[in-house]
């Protein structure tokens, strides 16, 4: 998803990618059969980049360690636990940090724009959470940016009433997954005015091959794009599908992959509560 050439950069403080620039930013990935599940590497939740004197941090994500020492986007990171050999480059830092175990502690100094020393930051390391659980700990009760101003590609926005849930699937033309559930989801769809529950489809890639897509295969539900992956970055959707399930304009649930997808949507279905 990042845009400039041959960037280096450490995702949520654990792994680095690299992107060629490209028109479009690059879209999420297919979920694997089984998406990664919680595990015990340490992380700090900031997203960081090689820096001239350093490693910057591009953003810190909510509910992490990063955020509760204080970390802030645009510091730099020149030293951890007072060695500043360590940050050389973001792969440094990630390779310090999953090191440790979770429950340590670790001290970043950073250089902050506007103050006139550097800073000292504690942050007691935790274990990754999941995709879901990210997910669901940064936005299940709040409303989802931008979302009801996206660019409709088929059919026209749902329009729900209260307690009525809108099913908001992330996914693309090239996922093989998202097009075993389009079935599932097109039922699901068509009984709405009974269940409750309607599906929006909303995808990041260029707009005219999400539309040569549908002419193809036209899909029962809307379809809308999101125009420049604006919202994927916004929410880190990591892999497709994801689910989000939105009740009366804030989010209620989160579901990531194709798997036990039908399951999810049942519970989603229970959530309906008609006023």
């Amino acid at each position: 998803m990042m845009m400039r050439a041959a960037i280096v950069a450490a995702v949520l403080g654990l792994t680095t990618l690299a992107r060629a620039e490209a028109p479009a930013p690059a879209p999420p990935q297919t979920a694997p059969e089984e998406v990664p599940a919680a595990d015990q590497r340490p992380w700090m939740g900031a997203r960081v980049d090689t820096d001239t004197g350093g490693v910057r941090v591009v953003a810190v994500l909510p509910d992490t360690p990063a955020l509760r020492a204080g970390l802030h986007s645009g510091d730099l990171v020149v030293a951890l636990d007072g060695d500043s050999s360590v940050v050389g480059t973001s792969d440094q830092l990630i390779d310090a940090i999953q090191h440790r175990k979770v429950g340590d502690k670790a001290v970043l100094r950073v250089q902050r724009a506007g103050q006139d020393h550097e800073l000292e930051l504690t942050l007691v390391l935790e274990a990754r959470p999941t995709p879901t659980q990210r997910l669901a700990r940064a936005w299940t009760g709040k409303a989802i940016p931008g979302l009801g101003e996206l660019p409709m590609l088929a059919g026209t926005l749902p329009r729900l009433a209260a307690g009525e849930i809108l099913l908001v699937e992330v996914w693309g033309t090239y996922c093989r997954a998202c097009r075993s559930l389009a079935p599932v989801l097109t039922a699901l769809h068509g009984k709405r005015a009974k269940l409750g529950v309607h599906v929006l489809a909303v995808s990041s890639e260029q707009a005219s091959r999400v539309r040569r897509f549908l002419q193809r295969q036209k899909l029962a539900y809307p379809v809308a794009s999101d125009t420049g992956a604006q919202l994927s970055r916004k929410l880190q959707i990591e892999y497709i599908p994801t689910f989000l399930a939105i009740q009366d304009g804030k989010l209620r649930a989160v579901h990531i992959g194709a798997g036990d997808a039908p399951e999810f949507f049942a519970s989603v279905t229970a959530m309906v509560k008609r006023r």
